[in-house]
């Protein structure tokens, strides 16, 4: 009797404890995590005294599996597993294989997404064109005002064209534009905000392993 409850004790915590590997596809991982499901189904089945309880137990066994795939995956799939919050394993598992599919068919086609998109010539990254990019001398960004200035002189008396030339930008402390359009502010803002997410992803996955530590000590 002592050996099977340590052999189901082992059994819950390896469901518990499942995560996909680095080189493991989702098919591979999916198939892992139904395999330790069912084996746990079966040795709660098998060392449940109160038959009441049997449904309640299986039911957290089901979603400790649900969490493991969306919480464990690698995160590019998490992320949109999250998102799109599957029901059950099942759903999970189509909507895993399917985001699998569609960026294993951009990863050998790297440009596809971003064929419409802006793309810089002067630091060779894409979001922006040359003209806002932040790495670019000042001398540039001046000039191209000046010539913007020239050019609109007789359409614009509101002179907000050369208002726009004599800004300046108290972040980056840069000439030709104000802090509401610096570049650099935008990128470390959206930086800020995907480590707010993933603080946040951390704290939903602590919850989780509370949530199955405590059963694991539920049913020892």
């Amino acid at each position: 009797m002592h050996e099977d409850k340590k052999h189901y004790a082992q059994i819950i915590n390896e469901l518990t404890s499942l995560q996909q590997h680095s080189r493991e596809t989702i098919q591979q991982y999916s198939i892992r995590i139904e395999s330790t499901l069912k084996r746990s189904v079966n040795a709660v089945q098998q060392n449940c005294i109160v038959s009441t309880d049997l449904n309640g137990q299986i039911s957290i066994l089901n979603q400790i599996a649900l969490n493991r795939l969306v919480y464990y995956c690698i995160p590019d799939i998490s992320c949109q597993l999250r998102i799109r919050d599957p029901k059950n394993l099942d759903e999970a598992i189509s909507y895993a294989l399917n985001e699998e599919q569609i960026q294993n068919m951009y990863s050998k086609n790297p440009f596809k997404r971003t064929n419409n998109t802006k793309f810089c010539k002067y630091c060779r990254k894409p979001g922006h064109d040359v003209k806002d990019c932040f790495k670019k001398p000042e001398s540039s960004s001046v000039n191209h005002i000046n010539n913007k200035t020239y050019r609109s002189n007789n359409s614009d008396p509101s002179g907000s064209t050369t208002l726009r030339k004599e800004s300046f930008c108290k972040y980056c402390k840069n000439k030709g534009y104000t802090i509401d359009e610096c570049r650099q502010r935008q990128y470390f803002a959206k930086k800020n905000e995907h480590s707010r997410n993933v603080n946040q992803i951390s704290e939903v996955t602590d919850e989780i392993k509370t949530e199955e530590q405590s059963f694991q000590v539920t049913i020892c």
